[in-house]
């Protein structure tokens, strides 16, 4: 029996900021984290062992580096993923705000993806799940990067194989190849 392979839905920018322009600034707040972090939804900011969310899930902390002589700074979260697996990930300051706002305001995870779903449909840019913001990172993260090692670190994949997949989807193949072109030369 052949299986029709999962087409991993992508959330363009321009449709992220449509959908968040539907949502409050608490849920937006999540939306932007996980579309700019590649969190899923349960690594956000809730413990799945506090049943009442009251701890901290995260120890967040200021990172100063220089990278080619370039003085640079950088927001260091630690998460506790799969498999309660903790990892580093990075936030730029743009990012800290919807932190905080996340962090201060704590949600149900069922909430914050009915939310999700709900700004979609009244919006009219699909069915999309929470979880695609995570794919929709890494997608992003593929067209930028051709590291699939970086990818995965990134994501935090245990796998490389997962990683390259990103780097094969055709779409982001046809959007690289339309970044390339200088369209002047095509205007009539």
């Amino acid at each position: 029996m052949k299986v029709q392979k999962n087409k991993k839905k992508w959330i363009k920018p321009s449709e992220l900021e449509v959908i968040t322009s539907a949502m409050d600034n608490v849920y937006k707040a999540y939306v932007m984290v996980a579309y700019h972090s590649g969190l899923r939804l349960r690594e956000l900011n809730t413990n799945p062992n506090d049943k009442v969310y009251r701890g901290l899930y995260h120890s967040i902390e200021r990172l100063h580096h220089t990278i080619e002589g370039i003085k640079v700074s950088v927001w260091k979260v630690t998460v506790v993923g799969k498999m309660n697996k903790e990892d580093d990930i990075f936030f730029t300051n743009e990012l800290k705000p919807y932190y905080d706002i996340m962090v201060a305001n704590r949600r149900n995870p069922n909430n914050v993806s009915k939310a999700f779903r709900n700004a979609c449909k009244l919006t009219g840019l699909g069915n999309h799940k929470f979880h695609d913001l995570r794919h929709s990172f890494c997608s992003n993260l593929a067209r930028t990067i051709d590291n699939p090692y970086v990818i995965m670190k990134r994501m935090r994949h245990s796998s490389l194989h997962t990683s390259t997949i990103y780097l094969q989807d055709e779409r982001l193949g046809l959007e690289k190849q339309l970044e390339s072109i200088d369209l002047d030369q095509f205007i009539a």
